[in-house]
């Protein structure tokens, strides 16, 4: 990378970070309006009910085979 470009790269992250402090504080200072303007009205709602179908137990594959025997040489 030249210096050409890595000054720019810097240049651009010290920017970036600039813009970040000088918006932060502007941002967060209004940050109670713009969440009343956005955030609707809440809603009662009732609670939702838990359907929960039944479980009924499943035979294993295996279930009635015997594994063969192993020879031991």
């Amino acid at each position: 990378m030249t210096f050409a470009k890595s000054a720019a790269l810097t240049a651009g992250f010290v920017a970036a970070f600039g813009l970040g402090v000088w918006t932060g504080p502007r941002l967060a200072d209004r940050a109670p309006e713009i969440v009343a303007d956005v955030a609707p009205a809440p809603v009662d709602m009732p609670a939702p009910v838990a359907v929960v179908a039944p479980v009924t137990p499943r035979a294993s594959r295996l279930a009635g085979t015997v594994a063969p025997r192993r020879s031991r040489r």
